[in-house]
């Protein structure tokens, strides 16, 4: 089962680094997968023309708590401090989650605000809305978004780029796409 958690670990990380940049507003600019800043702590950076982010995401069958949460945030924050970056930081969480957790949409941590971020560990569900962003965002781009079946092998053919830009941590700019 170490095998499957890993591997669905890097498509639930895939999957959320495409809704991310999907539905940003202003449009993103550029994208890195597993960037060389950040400690280990960035699973992913983008940037759009307001600013840059840096996410985190944690996916898991287990519940997740707000003690766990405030210490990925704390060590995110402290990442993105000791890289003397200016990213604003989000923490994502994919699973079920602890009654405290409920509402919980950021964490204060002592070098900073974390924004948090929770969705349902559901495969299908992650696919679903990406494709539906895809089609929205192609729609605000003028061009045509296609069939829902058209939209979600393009969304899977996104992961796959994204899933191989991770390997050496290629910036992807949004004319690659």
């Amino acid at each position: 089962t170490g095998g499957a958690a890993a591997i669905r670990g890097f498509l639930v990380q895939t999957m959320v680094a495409l809704l991310d940049i999907a539905q940003a507003d202003p449009p993103f600019i550029d994208i890195t997968m597993e960037p060389d800043e950040g400690q280990d702590q960035f699973d992913f950076t983008w940037s759009d023309a307001s600013g840059h982010f840096a996410v985190q995401v944690k996916s898991s069958v287990n519940q997740f708590s707000l003690p766990s949460a405030t210490k990925w945030a704390k060590a995110l924050q402290q990442a993105r401090t000791t890289a003397q970056s200016k990213a604003q930081c989000k923490l994502i969480l994919v699973g079920h989650f602890h009654a405290k957790m409920q509402g919980v949409t950021q964490i204060d941590t002592p070098h900073g605000k974390v924004a948090v971020e929770q969705k349902n560990l559901d495969l299908d569900g992650l696919l679903r809305e990406a494709a539906h962003l895809l089609g929205e965002f192609m729609d605000t781009q003028g061009q045509h978004s296609g069939s829902a079946a058209q939209r979600l092998l393009t969304v899977k053919s996104l992961m796959g780029q994204l899933l191989l830009g991770s390997t050496n941590s290629t910036t992807m700019s949004r004319d690659d796409f």
